[in-house]
């Protein structure tokens, strides 16, 4: 049997608390209500209550709702806060999503509350997850930071007039070589940088030979002996000059940061990517939307979203189970990817929902894509399941609108289309 999610509700309104968890209870979703109504409850209750997430009118008598959400941010700021209210506007609501509100339902309108509360519990657990990992590179980088502080760090020295190079036994031994193979002059050096980054090596020797920085420091890779590459930390400094005033001797020390560059390429991949799918998650996709949009504005290209949401999905997770209801996310996810083109960007929007962003793409192709996409679910079932089938919103850019107006509009296509009874594409 499920433990009940333990809800705190922030509502003064007896009859609104019974409407929501009568909602709630013949919607299926187990969970223990609490109301409060009340600063001092609402005090009481966080201090001594384990709390899955926290549904909140916006006008009760006595609370400000901002200072509410503001307090329980700062003292919970992984506690899923989700508005439940009549009484707040569209700018005034989309505002309080911007400062921390999970989502926004109506009171009107509780069927969007229990997927409104899971997709935010999702959200709270990705969130504590993207902490745990900035802990831990943290933790990394300090340990890294000690180790390269106790030395071990390769040496070199360049005679610019003679164009000599001395480097130190552990410089050639961070990449495999012997003593015997020591570079002998700046060639030599070049010639084990990886071609991308011999730009940045010869603007930093012209930066200290012109005089135009007094040091200069800057990550580029070495090749290793045997043929894998080596990222260094180097740095370096005009330790000598002719009469004239002309750098004739530089010396530097080069770190190997390797470590640290695997830590840095693997949080930026759990940061931008969905662990389960492997595809963009909604943070990377709205930055990426945000560059289109901008692009669009101001070259007038065509732009465009499709969001799809599968339908009956707690149905299948209740069925099979979760682990494979995962299974059909990524079968989904690897499905709609093979269709895609190489600019477009797919990215998992939350839970079951998917969002598609069609850089150069008029609003007619892409719902032709869409309806494509919405066929090939049908005809390419997911082992183990019963054919899965969603819901689609296609919708242009409007230069004259905001990101969040453009989501919304999506939002409400696939909605339509979850009303007419699903397995659709709805467009303006």
């Amino acid at each position: 049997m499920n433990t009940p999610l333990e809800l705190l509700v922030i509502e003064d309104d007896p009859a609104d608390f019974l409407l929501l968890t009568r909602h709630l209870r013949t919607q299926g979703l187990a969970a223990a209500c609490t109301q409060v109504a009340s600063t001092a409850e609402l005090e009481a209750a966080l201090d001594t209550g384990a709390w899955a997430a926290v549904l909140a009118d916006y006008k009760v008598p006595g609370m400000r709702f901002e200072t509410t959400l503001e307090w329980v941010r700062q003292r919970w700021p992984d506690l899923p806060i989700i508005l439940v209210s009549g009484a707040v506007g569209e700018e005034q609501a989309v505002e309080l999503l911007r400062r921390g509100v999970g989502d926004f339902v109506l009171k009107d309108h509780l069927i969007r509350l229990i997927p409104a509360i899971e997709r935010c519990l999702r959200e709270a657990v990705e969130q504590r997850a993207r902490r745990t990992a900035e802990a831990a590179l943290r933790e990394s980088e300090e340990r890294l930071r000690l180790a390269l502080e106790g030395g071990d760090l390769g040496m070199w020295d360049w005679d610019v007039v003679s164009d000599v190079v001395v480097v130190n036994p552990r410089w050639v031994a961070m990449l495999g070589y012997g003593q015997a193979d020591l570079p002998h002059c700046r060639s030599d050096w070049e010639m084990l940088v990886h071609p991308d980054d011999l730009p940045v090596l010869r603007q930093a020797s012209a930066d200290l030979l012109e005089d135009r920085l007094p040091f200069v420091a800057f990550d580029h890779r070495l090749r290793h002996r045997d043929g894998h590459w080596v990222w260094v930390f180097s740095r370096g400094k005009t330790i000598a000059r002719s009469p004239q005033g002309r750098p004739v001797r530089v010396c530097g020390t080069h770190q190997d940061i390797s470590v640290r560059k695997l830590v840095e390429e693997e949080w930026h991949r759990l940061a931008s990517t969905d662990p389960l799918t492997g595809i963009l998650n909604r943070r990377s996709l709205k930055e990426a939307m945000e560059a289109e949009t901008r692009r669009t504005r101001r070259h007038g290209r065509p732009l465009t979203l499709i969001m799809f949401d599968l339908d009956w999905f707690k149905a299948i997770n209740d069925t099979y189970g979760h682990d494979q209801g995962d299974a059909v996310l990524v079968a989904v996810t690897a499905q709609i990817r093979d269709r895609l083109r190489q600019d477009d960007s797919l990215a998992r929007w939350g839970g079951e929902e998917f969002m598609i962003l069609l850089p150069e793409t008029p609003l007619a192709q892409a719902v032709a894509l869409a309806e494509t996409l919405r066929i090939g679910l049908q005809t390419s079932p997911c082992p183990g399941v019963e054919p899965v089938t969603a819901s689609f919103g296609v919708t242009a850019y409007r230069p004259d609108e905001t990101l969040d107006e453009w989501l919304e509009r999506v939002d409400g296509l696939v909605y339509q289309v979850k009303r007419a009874g699903r397995d659709g594409v709805a467009s303006s």
